[in-house]
C-alpha cells in the first residue's frame, strides 16, 4: 500500500466568524448582506442585531458546549460602526455561551472613516487584537466607482492621525 501524499489534518481549534451586516453605505462589488444605515429596512436596527446575536450565542452554546476556539473575526458590513459597549456584550456572550478561553486573534473589520481615538482605545480594552482595515484602493476614481465612503487623502489621514493608537494592533 502506498502512502498518501495528500492529509487532511484536524482542526485543533475552530474559529468563530461574526457577520455584521451594516455600513455607511453599499459598495457596488459588495454581494453579503449589508444594510446601509441611511436605508434600512422598517425594525431593523444595529441594537436588535446585537441582542438577537446574542440570544442566538446562547442558543449554540446550549448545543455546542464548550469551545476551545482560538480566534474571533467580526467583518461585514462595517463593525467599526458598533459601540465598544456592543462588542463587549458580544464578546461577553460568547465567553459565557461557549467557555472562551484565551484568544490568540480578535480581529475587527473597520473602515477609515469609521475609526476614532476613543474608538480604537475602547477595542483594545476589549482584547481586539487585530484589525482589518478596508482600503481597497488609495485611488480616488476607484474609491468612487467601487462605492467607498472615504477618499484616498482621508484614508491616509486618518492612519497618520491614529497611528500612535493603530500601533497597539496588528494590522
Amino acid at each position: 500500500m502506498r502512502p498518501s501524499t495528500f492529509y487532511v489534518l484536524p482542526s485543533t481549534s475552530p474559529g468563530i466568524y461574526i457577520h455584521v451586516p451594516f455600513c455607511l453605505s453599499k459598495c457596488a462589488y459588495c454581494d453579503f448582506a449589508s444594510y446601509p444605515l441611511g436605508r434600512m429596512p422598517e425594525g431593523v436596527s444595529i441594537e436588535r442585531y446585537v441582542n438577537a446575536l446574542i440570544a442566538e450565542i446562547k442558543l449554540r452554546g446550549e448545543s455546542a458546549g464548550t469551545m476551545q476556539a482560538e480566534t474571533v473575526y467580526i467583518g461585514g458590513g462595517t463593525p467599526s460602526l458598533l459601540k465598544p459597549e456592543d462588542i463587549a456584550r458580544i464578546t461577553a456572550a460568547l465567553r459565557k455561551a461557549l467557555g472562551l478561553g484565551e484568544l490568540r486573534e480578535f480581529t475587527l473589520e473597520a473602515n477609515p472613516d469609521t475609526l476614532g481615538r476613543e474608538l480604537l482605545r475602547g477595542y483594545k480594552e476589549l482584547g481586539i487584537t487585530r484589525l482589518s482595515i478596508g482600503i481597497q484602493s488609495l485611488h480616488d476614481e476607484a474609491l468612487k466607482q467601487l462605492g467607498r465612503t472615504y477618499c484616498s487623502g482621508g484614508a491616509l489621514t486618518a492612519l497618520y492621525e491614529l497611528s500612535d493608537e493603530l500601533a497597539a494592533f496588528d494590522l
